[in-house]
């Protein structure tokens, strides 16, 4: 057991050692990758509201682009009234999010704005007009990099981690490209936390966390067939007839005892 431990919530510190307020490697998303969110040391209030706007309702497009939108307008309410309160302790909030597999690998490409082309609420307002939004790879055996607008998570354990530092930003947008190929559902993990600072522990925190997965969008998908050749090999090509999984199941099925059918018939008249 570690003599001292102290809590953390600047995302930048995630990687540091646990005994120092650091992460330990773990960026505490709640996704597939990490396992664990921000619940697991902070707590103790009601959850802060989270919007997301701009995922696929009705699930991803390889190789297709998506605006996303997080923002926090309640909390950003709060921490406005409690920064022109005489004498109130500032208020402090922080996010991480990403975009995994269901095996925990990270999925696709995040781009973010540079300074010059955010909102103002994408900035900070301490120190005035600087970038609160982070972008950081991680991939295994480097250290983490803070990337300047890009990172793309394509080989085993690879990762993009979207972070806002507590610096009073009141939104942050970023693009996230789906993979060329499909990766059957990815999920999209964040978590927030927030606190007005009554106290120092991280019992009397706000936490929440949004994970859920995108599935592969069934109007825009590739349906595959299977074909029985001459020589009972199975070919996959693209269908536009919309043919179900269940349909394309049992069509699967039925070749293949096509196939064990001809190959009986030919070795008794062989």
């Amino acid at each position: 057991m570690p003599a001292t431990a102290r809590a953390f919530s600047e995302p930048r510190s995630y990687v540091d050692d646990p005994g120092e307020g650091g992460g330990g490697g773990r960026w505490f998303t709640g996704s597939p990758a990490d396992g664990y969110g921000c619940s697991v040391c902070h707590g103790g209030r009601a959850p802060v509201p989270l919007y997301v706007d701009g995922l696929p309702p009705a699930g991803y497009v390889p190789g297709m682009a998506y605006d996303v939108r997080l923002s926090w307008p309640e909390f950003t309410a709060l921490e406005t009234t409690i920064r022109q309160t005489p004498g109130a302790g500032p208020a402090s909030m922080s996010l991480v999010a990403e975009f995994v597999t269901e095996t925990g690998n990270g999925s696709g490409t995040v781009e973010i704005a540079s300074l010059e082309t955010t909102t103002p609420g994408e900035r900070c307002v301490f120190p005035e007009d600087t970038s609160a939004l982070h972008l950081y790879s991680v991939k295994p055996g480097t250290d983490v990099k803070e990337e300047a607008t890009r990172c793309e998570a394509t080989l085993l354990e690879e990762r993009c981690l979207l972070a806002v530092s507590d610096c009073g930003a009141q939104e942050f947008r970023f693009r996230w490209t789906a993979p060329p190929l499909w990766q059957r559902s990815i999920w999209f993990s964040t978590g927030l936390v927030a606190t007005d600072r009554s106290t120092d522990t991280p019992d009397a925190d706000a936490v929440t966390e949004i994970s859920f997965p995108l599935i592969p969008a069934a109007s825009a998908s590739a349906r595959y067939e299977t074909e029985v050749t001459h020589d009972c090999g199975v070919e996959w090509g693209a269908r536009s007839d919309g043919m179900t999984r269940p349909a394309l199941a049992a069509f699967l099925w039925i070749s293949i005892l096509g196939c064990r059918l001809q190959a009986r018939r030919a070795r008794r008249h062989g």
